[in-house]
């Protein structure tokens, strides 16, 4: 006689039965959301000696720049973001292995990065498509070395003589072409770029887009009255100069919007996060370049030089839904050797965290408001000269004796070594101390021993109190000052014009960094494992009821 279930046992093994079904289809559909919802793609445009101001969402009076000002718009305009040298090639070797160049004991140009990790090789060993688009210079061997660091599709483009869209139109092709190309998958690219480094000479359709530009030197601050005597020196015309630097910067612009709409047709704009930056400050003018007239923002100092127009830069980070959108962030204090680590983080790759002197600063970009922790230190390939550290407010160029309170003057226009000894002798002896924890360095000669994998020293803070928080170029306004080139810089104002937007810090928004998860793809085994076990509780039970 088969035996009739209760109310109630017939109710239970109903749902037993639907628990089963549904635990079924689960473990495939959770393993798809892990790997298309919390894994971002990864784009990095970096160009070549942009500068802090030549953005006009920067402030640059007369730039026209409307897909970098929309980057800003849809994302987090960052204004404390520091290079972690004046120059390209270390620039390039920071970005990429979370290290400061000086911690190599040869040149990378020349050596490469000697067998430590890149962000590529993290991201490649998670399971990315990785790419690099454009200029190299952080190896001998391009195509070898990009297999070293991991990168998957390698693609080393020049400029089309002529190209009525400027020297960035051959470079975004293929980047638009790898973009479509893995669309499908999750990837990470590199698009490094070669404006504005000389020479520069746009086409005339990019420089007809600045007919009737007339230059008004007040309107850039006393810094950069020195690049206007120099062009005019050289018997050539402030306004014409500018025009070609303005649409070598137009043209680069033109091709961000190109990359920002195939974002947008692909329907991956919402899961790509994308950053631009620059690897240091404006060339300025050397040997007759007259056209190198970028602009630092108002800041002191160009490329090669250690005060704050060689290193801060412009760093813009958008991923729709994520970054605070429209935010600018005045004092957040970050290096370039905190990308790989704030990218691991994001995209959940594991990484040696001993083996990197950069912090992760992804909460940073998700809306908190923080400086990293450690100072940056800047020393040249040879760890002599004026070698310099920031941190908190501070500026110390101890060989030198200078100190300055970048809150106060971010200009760099007042030395407050003197009055500040307490402070000016904690930074040496800390500068002191991370110099003499340096490897041997030797420039071109033969390789020096070296442990890719050996944990960096940790270097003890300043002796000093806990920096305010709240440092940047607060003291930034955003009129321009009546300047005659001709006046010293003890009779200036240290305004500039509208190099930082007029809300002022306190009224900035502090949106809580967006929930989100970085979960790494492992995740999803474990959670089929969870499903299956919890699949057999459901059959016992079906089987139970029965």
């Amino acid at each position: 006689m088969k035996h009739r279930l209760s109310p109630a046992q017939a109710i239970l093994r109903t749902a037993a039965s639907a628990l089963f079904l549904l635990l079924l289809l689960l473990p495939t559909s959770v393993a798809q959301t892990d790997g298309e919802e919390k894994r971002p793609n990864v784009i990095l445009i970096f160009a070549d000696d942009v500068g802090f101001g030549d953005i006009k969402y920067y402030g640059h009076p007369d730039a026209d720049t409307p897909n970098l000002d929309r980057m800003c718009e849809e994302g987090t305009a960052f204004y404390n973001f520091h290079t972690n040298a004046n120059v390209c090639p270390t620039t390039r070797a920071g970005i990429m292995t979370g290290r400061n160049p000086s911690r190599f004991p040869n040149y990378t140009p020349n050596f490469g990065f000697m067998g430590a990790p890149t962000v590529t090789n993290y991201l490649k060993d998670a399971g990315y498509v990785t790419g690099h688009v454009g200029k190299w210079n952080i190896g001998p061997d391009a195509p070898v070395d990009a297999q070293e660091y991991g990168i998957l599709d390698f693609r080393r483009t020049g400029s089309i003589p002529n190209d009525p869209r400027g020297r960035e139109g051959e470079r975004f092709d293929e980047a638009i072409d790898f973009i479509t190309t893995y669309k499908d998958s999750t990837f990470y690219l590199n698009i490094w770029i070669f404006a504005t480094h000389k020479p520069i000479s746009p086409p005339n359709e990019l420089r007809a887009h600045f007919d009737g530009l007339q230059i008004n030197r007040n309107d850039y601050g006393f810094w950069m009255q020195e690049t206007f005597d120099t062009v005019e020196s050289e018997g050539a015309d402030v306004t014409e100069s500018m025009k070609n630097y303005l649409a070598d910067m137009y043209g680069l612009d033109v091709q961000v919007g190109r990359l920002l709409d195939t974002l947008d047709e692909l329907g991956i704009s919402n899961n790509t996060l994308l950053a631009f930056s620059s690897d240091n400050g404006p060339q300025g003018i050397t040997l007759g370049a007259t056209n190198q007239t970028g602009y630092s923002g108002g800041l002191r100092g160009i490329k090669h030089s250690w005060y704050e127009g060689g290193t801060r830069v412009p760093f813009i980070a958008r991923w729709p839904g994520k970054i605070p959108a429209g935010k600018k962030n005045m004092n957040s204090f970050i290096s370039g050797m905190d990308w790989l680590p704030t990218v691991c983080t994001i995209t959940g790759a594991n990484y040696t965290e001993a083996t990197v002197e950069g912090e992760d600063m992804s909460d940073v970009l998700f809306g908190n408001d923080r400086s990293r922790i450690q100072p940056v230190y800047y020393s040249d390939l040879n760890h002599y000269g004026d070698r310099n550290m920031k941190w908190g407010k501070w500026k110390s160029f101890p060989g030198l004796r200078e100190l300055y309170d970048l809150e106060k003057d971010p200009f760099e226009m007042e030395n407050v070594y003197s009055q500040n000894l307490v402070v000016a002798n904690a930074m040496e002896s800390a500068m002191d101390a991370w110099i003499a924890s340096l490897p041997e360095f030797n420039r071109d000669g033969d390789p020096l021993p070296f442990d890719p994998m050996a944990p960096l020293p940790v270097m003890q803070l300043p002796n000093l109190p806990t920096p305010s928080p709240t440092v940047g170029p607060t003291a930034l306004a955003t009129e321009a000052p009546s300047l005659e080139p001709s006046e010293s810089p003890s009779s200036l104002s240290t305004e500039v014009p509208s190099m930082i937007p007029s809300a002022s810090p306190s009224a900035m928004p502090t949106t809580s960094p967006v929930a989100f998860s970085t979960v790494p793809p492992s995740t999803a085994t474990t959670r089929y494992s969870t499903s299956m076990f919890l699949m057999v509780v459901a059959m016992g039970a079906v089987f139970f009821v029965a």
